[in-house]
């Protein structure tokens, strides 16, 4: 069996997930940088984390109106144990979430372990439950730019995700929804990280 597959079994147990988390931590701490930088979401604002994994960015929303969603009920079940019940589970291609009662959605390294389809769903689908001067926000890895990064080619090839993209890809794949008002690529030790920001008026 490839690594690849050994990894996409192991990925679905939420203590494999927190270890890889923690393995890379300089990936995770570039998501945290963007958020901290990027969002901007006053007390009292209605969050959607789409993906939360096992809620890791649930510490920095304290004074929002959180809710963090996932289809792996056992991360959700971790994801809760760890920080109350403001998490559950959700297909993110089908989220049980009104039109347009949302100020901002959220969704961090989740695209690469889905298809094009897929991925262009969901990103219609945080478009929608959106509030007019809401805003979506998405964090990414993405293939390296530069053709000799092969430890970072090698880390991003095994690490669960089967549909890893280029930025142009990721780009192009967002906008079949909405223009895209502000990117920004960080390139990081184990991975590049591309920040997309969609603006609904």
């Amino acid at each position: 069996m490839k690594v690849r597959q050994l990894l996409s079994i192991a990925f679905d147990l939420p203590w494999v997930f927190a270890l890889l988390q923690k393995l890379g931590a300089s990936t995770a701490s570039i998501y945290e940088d963007l958020i901290r930088r990027h969002l901007s979401a006053p007390p009292g604002t209605q969050v959607l984390d789409i993906g939360c994994g096992i809620g890791a960015h649930r510490k920095l929303f304290w004074e929002q109106n959180y809710l963090g969603v996932d289809i792996s009920a056992s991360r959700i079940e971790l994801a809760s144990r760890r920080y109350g019940a403001v998490f559950e589970v959700m297909d993110a291609s089908k989220l049980d979430v009104r039109d347009t009662s949302v100020d901002l959605t959220l969704c961090v390294a989740t695209f690469h372990h889905v298809d094009a389809t897929t991925a262009a769903t969901m990103v219609q689908e945080a478009w929608r439950v959106l509030r007019a001067g809401g805003s979506v926000h998405i964090i990414e890895p993405v293939i390296p730019h530069a053709p000799k990064s092969w430890m970072k080619r090698w880390v991003f090839a095994n690490d669960g995700g089967r549909f890893p993209r280029t930025e142009l890809q990721l780009r192009a794949l967002v906008e079949r929804v909405a223009p895209i008002a502000v990117s920004e690529l960080v390139v990081g030790r184990l991975h590049d990280v591309l920040y997309l920001r969609l603006d609904k008026s």
